[in-house]
C-alpha cells in the first residue's frame, strides 16, 4: 500500500499544516479509488481487503479483461467455469484450424467448410491453470466433418472424431477438456459423442 501519514504523531489544537504535509495529504488523496463516481485505476499488485473473512479478500489482475476474486478458502476468476464468475462462449463455423486458450469456455461450431480441421488448445497463450475446463461442441446438422482436438499448438492428439454422413444425420456432439497441470497437457474427460 502506497498510502502514509503525512504526520504519524498528529496534530495537536493550534498547530499549523506545513506545505509538505498537505502535499502529502493530496497525493494519499489522488490514489485513492473513488467509490462514488468510479474511474480508471491501474494497481501494480493485488488489492487485498482483510477482516473477518478466513484469509482476508482479495482481487488481482490475471490478463487482458480477466480478474480473479479471493475470498478466504473461496477463488473465483473470469478464465474457468470451474471458478464460477462467468461462462464465455465462442460460437463460430470452422473454416481453418484453430487455437484457443482458457480464456474461452466452449467452442461452438456452427458451420463446416473442408475436410479435417484442428482445433488446438493452447498451452502458452494464456497459462492454464490446474482444472480449468474447455468444452469442444459441434452443432447438430454440421458436417460432414472431420475435428481433431490437439494439446497445445500442432500438440498431441486428444480427440479424433471424423463424421462422413449427411448433415441431416448428425446429432450434436461436444467433448469436455481438463487441464492436468502435473502432465502439462489437456486430457479428454468426458463428452457426447455421435457414431456414425
Amino acid at each position: 500500500m502506497s498510502f502514509t501519514r503525512a504526520k504519524p504523531l498528529g496534530w495537536v489544537q493550534g498547530e499549523k499544516v506545513t506545505p509538505t504535509e498537505i502535499n502529502h495529504i493530496d497525493v494519499n488523496q489522488s490514489r485513492a479509488l473513488d467509490g462514488t463516481n468510479g474511474g480508471l485505476y491501474t494497481p501494480a499488485s493485488t488489492l487485498n481487503i482483510l477482516g473477518g473473512l478466513p484469509g482476508g479478500m482479495g482481487i488481482e489482475y490475471l490478463t487482458a479483461g480477466s480478474i480473479r476474486m479471493t475470498d478466504g478458502p473461496v477463488d473465483m476468476d473470469t478464465l474457468s467455469p470451474s471458478h464460477g464468475i462467468r461462462y464465455r462462449l465462442l460460437q463460430q463455423p470452422l473454416v481453418a484450424d484453430i487455437e484457443i486458450d482458457c480464456r474461452i469456455d466452449m467452442l461452438l461450431i456452427n458451420g463446416w467448410v473442408g475436410g479435417v480441421h484442428f482445433v488446438d488448445l493452447s498451452l502458452t497463450s494464456t497459462v492454464p491453470q490446474n482444472g480449468e475446463l474447455i468444452r469442444v461442441a459441434v452443432a447438430e446438422g454440421i458436417g460432414p466433418y472431420h475435428i481433431i482436438v490437439r494439446s497445445g499448438l500442432a500438440g498431441v492428439p486428444i480427440f479424433d472424431h471424423n463424421t462422413p454422413g449427411l448433415p441431416a444425420l448428425n446429432p450434436p456432439t461436444w467433448a469436455d477438456f481438463i487441464y492436468d497441470a502435473v502432465g502439462a497437457i489437456w486430457v479428454m474427460v468426458g463428452g457426447h459423442v455421435y457414431i456414425p
